[in-house]
């Protein structure tokens, strides 16, 4: 009897052993971390440390006048559900690299560059981002990551890139007496984006261009009105109203120009007649500068 029951509780104690290493196997990996880097460049060259003293080098140029001041970080999961945000300041140590350790799986990483114009009224959804009541959309860079957690570490480099258009027209036809100013008025543009993917959202807004006009103008051809800076649209056309302005306050001539596209880092140019038509289509054609700081171009 002594010896059947030895027998018992020897089996019992290494089955409950058995299930008990069986479920540690199954629930450890779920939750084990690995190391991921991102290197972001677009701003001041440094020499950043990361993870097992090695050493990964952003030197780029500064690719817009005002200068990166703050990093934001937002991490998505493979729903796009939001799972981090991490916001760095300038001067902070290893500014323009981020560490992060995740599980297995599948993420976006979103990152903003923020610079030194924008205003007080920036505001963050958590998904969203906007400038509450700027008329226009400031000096802004953008950039995501599409990537896997396995079994390895994971090391990514991201450029940050200008979410910001301009637009300029040129005025083909010569500048008859009586214009004062020449206006350019943009419709359609925003003030907010979407951290997963970048693109334009929420309410629109605009923005506005003057160009006085002298008499030495007069009879001028191919003149280049002042851009319209610090645009936002990515996912879909603005309207563009050229307003000539006579000293008096009166309309001189007058042109509408629809389905402009806009793109990130590009100057959009409009080239065409505002007193006179060539007839042409629209009487304007359309060209994209990507050194707005190679060019396209497209008619309309």
């Amino acid at each position: 009897m002594k010896k059947a029951l030895f027998i018992y509780f020897t089996l019992l104690g290494v089955t409950l052993l058995s299930c008990k290493k069986d479920n540690h196997t199954k629930t450890n990996p779920t939750g084990k971390l690995y190391p991921v880097s991102f290197s972001l460049s677009g701003f001041t060259s440094t020499i950043d440390p990361i993870e097992q003293n090695s050493k990964i080098k952003v030197n780029t140029v500064d690719p817009s006048a005002s200068t990166v001041v703050k990093l934001i970080y937002k991490l998505f999961d493979s729903n796009n559900s939001l799972k981090k945000t991490l916001i760095i300041n300038k001067g902070a140590p290893n500014f323009g690299t981020i560490a992060d350790s995740l599980v297995a799986g599948t993420y976006t990483a979103a990152f903003v560059g923020l610079t030194d114009t924008i205003p007080a009224d920036f505001g963050d959804t958590g998904l969203i981002f906007n400038y509450r009541t700027y008329a226009y959309f400031p000096e802004t860079f953008y950039s995501n990551v599409h990537f896997t957690v396995g079994n390895t570490s994971v090391q990514q480099n991201s450029v940050l890139k200008r979410l910001n258009s301009e637009i300029q027209v040129v005025i083909k036809d010569a500048i008859p007496s009586g214009v004062s100013r020449i206006n350019i008025t943009v419709l359609g543009a925003y003030q907010a984006c979407t951290y997963l993917d970048g693109k334009s959202t929420g309410s629109n807004t605009g923005g506005t261009s003057s160009t006085p006009v002298t008499n030495a103008n007069v009879r001028t051809t191919n003149f280049p009105l002042s851009p319209v800076t610090r645009l936002f649209n990515n996912t879909s056309t603005v309207t563009i109203l050229i307003d000539a302005i006579s000293p008096n306050g009166t309309d001189v001539a007058f042109k509408t120009i629809n389905n402009v596209t806009l793109q990130p880092n590009v100057r959009t140019i409009l080239t065409g007649n505002v007193f006179s038509n060539d007839g042409s289509p629209g009487g304007f054609a359309v060209s994209f500068d990507s050194n707005y700081s190679g060019n396209l171009s497209q008619g309309f």
